[in-house]
């Protein structure tokens, strides 16, 4: 039987579970601050700045969400 098809946002959480795992590991880790840049640069590259500038904004500790927009 065919699986179903996911909700919009399960689809978008799911084509970017290998960004927001990596992402969430690098914010633990205040040594991985260039491993972030680089993941950041190649999430902007691909067309994402606006995520890019979330996870830039989480990481610099903003947590309003009117804020991260």
């Amino acid at each position: 039987m065919p699986q179903p098809i996911p909700d919009r946002d399960q689809q978008i959480v799911q084509t970017h579970a290998a960004f927001i795992c990596e992402a969430v590991a690098c914010l633990q880790n205040a040594d991985a601050g260039t491993r972030l840049d680089a993941l950041l640069r190649q999430a902007r590259d691909s067309g994402w700045q606006a995520l890019a500038d979330g996870v830039r904004a989480i990481a610099g500790g903003v947590r309003d969400l009117d804020r991260l927009g």
